[in-house]
């Protein structure tokens, strides 16, 4: 007798149902972790910069100042860290880069990768050569907050008059 193996009905229906129930559980999952790993990366991309502008200042006895910039060649007039920023060696201390022909002051470039998320913080930081910050009583404060914002995926970097940045994880805004 030849027999044929075959699936009925009702089994391929309760395939489906597990599922569509496993899709409907791991997808806002899933998506949390995309969301809370942008946040992360644009935090550390905005840390990696800071330190990097700190070091020069220090490596080089030249004021550093770090800027949110919308087309990578000049400080933005806000404080709009969403499309990206600059380190830049500001010997007039003016704000601005000085770019001749004879020298680059530009040192970096941060792009901004990330879509939805939103990044605010200070107008600058310029960091002195003594690794000090140019304000001696302000707390520069960045904060990084992700477009469906849930529990503790805000992240905040704080840099201290005395130049040091340290990053926490805190809860998002009500």
């Amino acid at each position: 007798m030849n027999r044929q193996a075959a699936f009925t009905l009702i089994e391929l229906m309760v395939v489906v149902t597990l599922v569509a129930l496993l899709a409907l559980v791991g997808v806002p999952n899933f998506q949390r972790m995309v969301s809370d790993n942008r946040a992360s990366s644009q935090a550390n991309n905005i840390m990696a910069s800071l330190q990097l502008a700190r070091n020069e200042a220090t490596r080089t006895r030249r004021p550093v100042t770090v800027c949110p910039s919308t087309n990578q060649e000049s400080c933005a007039t806000a404080s709009d860290w969403d499309r990206g920023w600059i380190v830049f060696y500001d010997a007039n201390e003016s704000g601005t880069p000085a770019i001749d022909n004879t020298e680059q002051d530009i040192i970096n470039v941060g792009q901004a990768r990330s879509s939805g998320i939103a990044t605010s913080g200070p107008a600058r930081v310029r960091f002195r050569p003594t690794g000090m910050t140019e304000e001696t009583t302000t707390v520069h404060v960045f904060t990084i907050t992700p477009e469906r914002c849930v529990s503790d995926e805000v992240r905040t970097i704080r840099v201290v008059p005395g130049g040091r940045a340290n990053l926490q994880r805190t809860d998002c805004p009500s």
